[in-house]
């Protein structure tokens, strides 16, 4: 089992059976360096006792890119130690699971660590969402799932696209249905963003708001799901929206009463 210690940085390096120089990417590593640096996204170092000529030095196996980033200012670093891990073997398998393990990662845990670096546009959407009611985290069972986001990448991917006051109004007619855990799926926030960028929201008249109560997210996305299947070739994304996002889209657009696209600058788009 490993041990949590903390090791001083003149007895850390890169080690140099896992750790090979075609794989060092230094724009990341200049990426986290000088004003970039964050302690708190330092984390923690993998790392293996080395023998030979480092002997009671240790060898980093995860962490690399971090550690050489920080060295320059960090005077010790916390670090899980496999004293058992001796062989290039050993250190090879190690280094390969954890590479696993780190592809299983979830996009929201990708972007919690944005956070913990202070991303300039991670902290931008988190602003935007908190600023609409909203909050960005993993959902659980003691949650209020619809209350909480964790479709991060539909939520950047918006952001990209229509910038922050696109996200925003995206946020904000999704209002309408937060006690609705469907609310929060990614095909519906990207729906939603597709009327908002063709400027849907801004037209509605007092009725078709009203009549926004009656719509049911659940139901939409079920049956835009339906329409898929039964289209031909399942239906082709266009835009780079998906077919998805435009049928869910078309279903909201016509339950909800909003029968004519309205007049505004859309740019390259497609009718729905």
């Amino acid at each position: 089992m490993p041990k949590l210690r903390v090791i001083p940085t003149e007895l850390l390096m890169p080690d140099p059976d896992v750790q090979l120089d075609f794989a060092l990417q230094k724009r990341r590593i200049k990426a986290m360096s000088g004003e970039a640096w964050n302690k708190d996204f330092a984390i923690v170092l993998v790392v293996v006792p080395l023998h030979g000529e480092h002997e009671g030095m240790y060898g980093i196996v995860d962490g690399r890119h971090r550690f050489l980033a920080g060295q320059a200012v960090e005077s010790e670093w916390r670090c899980d130690v496999h004293e058992d891990v001796t062989t290039v073997d050993e250190k090879a398998r190690l280094k390969l699971a954890i590479d696993q393990q780190r592809r299983r990662v979830r996009p929201i845990e990708h972007f919690m660590e944005r956070l913990l670096a202070e991303d300039a546009d991670a902290l931008a959407i988190q602003r935007i969402v908190e600023d609409a009611g909203f909050e960005i985290g993993k959902l659980s069972s003691g949650s209020k799932p619809y209350h909480r986001f964790e479709v991060v990448t539909a939520l950047e991917r918006i952001y990209l696209r229509l910038g922050e006051r696109g996200l925003r109004r995206t946020l904000v007619l999704n209002t309408h249905w937060k006690g609705d855990p469907k609310s929060n799926t990614g095909e519906w926030i990207t729906a939603l963003a597709l009327l908002v960028r063709d400027g849907y929201d801004e037209v509605l008249t007092p009725r078709a708001w009203e009549k926004l109560g009656d719509v049911v997210p659940a139901q939409q996305l079920r049956r835009a799901r339906g329409a898929i299947e039964g289209a031909p070739g399942g239906g082709s994304p266009r835009g780079g929206w998906g077919a998805m996002t435009y049928q869910v889209a078309r279903q909201l657009r016509r339950a909800s009463g909003w029968r004519r696209r309205p007049a505004v600058g859309g740019g390259n788009s497609q009718s729905l």
